[in-house]
């Protein structure tokens, strides 16, 4: 508290916290962070006055760094004088120019008031340790000499950044599958809290290929990946894009909270084409802010199961031989084998009767 006790008329500024200085409150990312100041001015000599308020030094940090436009803001307290006029009622930007406080009555009577101060959070553009200084002052109206009374301001502005990264279903690994309609089922989450307004970007890299137990690499481009559920942040890769060593920016904002998931499938073109097999990998997530980053991982399973398949396509009169006769030329017909196959192995295609060719009578072909 500061004071001129020679004066006629006084006046005092009182944190309401105590102490000398006002000091903001840690910011986190719940809640909100108010402070208040009590005002006082005693007079004598039946002269009208009023009370103004700016900054002389803005919040800065120590890098010199601005708190953000509007992240400080300031009103008096309804009801909280007993006489005069209350101005600045509806919460302001403190700046540097002067801001009208209070106006005494017309017999200049001492009265006391409060000044409330509050930190928007959304506005916050940097982070850190702040100071500033306010200046009060108290003019009379009919002549006499203003006083000035400065109070500094000190706010803590680091939050306690936390990130989390995890499989939707809560564990430590990322299954991905070649069945279909799995898509939605196996994705990374992403969420985060504690931000205040600075940049957060995402990105996304392989930290290691997924390989089999034969120390086989999964086919390039056969596990794909794209973001999906942010309501507040910008998702950079909405469109299903294959998953490769190249570092790749998944989201960006300047939100204090946010959640959003990377959702991993196989490439659809890409049916039979990868040998079977269990391949384990993982993933690196690197979160950045403001030129910090955070690294979380999350193992990377893709399980390729067994396919064998033939298809035997006859010909569009089917396998039929008819009128023939001994000095003709023979009659050919072509039969289309199709084997679809992800074992990696050898194998052999073989074909035999089930029951030899015969006529009506039973008689059977000569097989010479």
């Amino acid at each position: 508290m500061a004071s001129n006790a020679q004066a006629a008329t006084n006046l005092s500024v009182t944190p309401m916290g105590g102490g000398a200085s006002l000091r903001m409150s840690r910011i986190s990312s719940a809640g909100s962070v108010a402070e208040e100041v009590r005002i006082r001015v005693t007079s004598t000599d039946n002269q009208r006055y009023q009370v103004f308020q700016r900054f002389v030094n803005p919040l800065v940090n120590s890098k010199n760094q601005p708190l953000g436009r509007g992240a400080f803001v300031t009103n008096t307290v309804a009801g909280s004088n007993a006489t005069g006029t209350l101005y600045a009622q509806t919460p302001d930007d403190l700046n540097f120019a002067e801001q009208l406080l209070y106006s005494s009555s017309s017999n200049g009577d001492s009265d006391s008031f409060t000044v409330s101060y509050n930190i928007l959070k959304e506005n916050i553009q940097q982070t850190g340790n702040f100071s500033g200084k306010i200046l009060y002052t108290l003019r009379p109206l009919g002549g006499s000499t203003q006083q000035e009374i400065y109070l500094s301001v000190y706010l803590d502005a680091d939050s306690d950044f936390e990130v989390e990264v995890e499989s939707n279903s809560g564990g430590q690994a990322i299954e991905v599958t070649d069945e279909k309609d799995v898509f939605q089922n196996t994705a990374a989450r992403i969420s985060f809290k504690g931000n205040l307004g600075r940049d957060v970007k995402v990105y996304q890299e392989l930290d290691v290929y997924p390989q089999s137990e034969l120390m086989e690499d999964i086919n390039e481009g056969y596990v794909q990946f794209m973001t999906s559920g942010s309501g507040d942040g910008s998702l950079a890769v909405t469109d299903s894009t294959d998953l490769n060593y190249r570092r790749t920016l998944l989201y960006s904002s300047q939100k204090d909270s946010d959640e959003f998931f990377v959702n991993y499938s196989v490439k659809p073109e890409n049916e039979f084409v990868q040998n079977a097999g269990n391949f384990t990998g993982r993933v690196k997530y690197i979160i950045e802010v403001d030129g910090k980053e955070y690294e979380k991982f999350l193992n990377l399973n893709v399980v390729v199961k067994p396919v064998f398949q033939i298809k035997v396509q006859l010909p569009p009169n089917g396998m039929r031989f008819e009128r023939i006769m001994p000095e003709d030329p023979p009659q050919v017909k072509e039969v289309l084998v199709t084997v679809t196959t992800n074992l990696g192995k050898p194998y052999t295609v073989v074909q035999n009767f089930t029951s030899p060719l015969s006529n009506e009578k039973g008689q059977e072909i000569d097989r010479k």
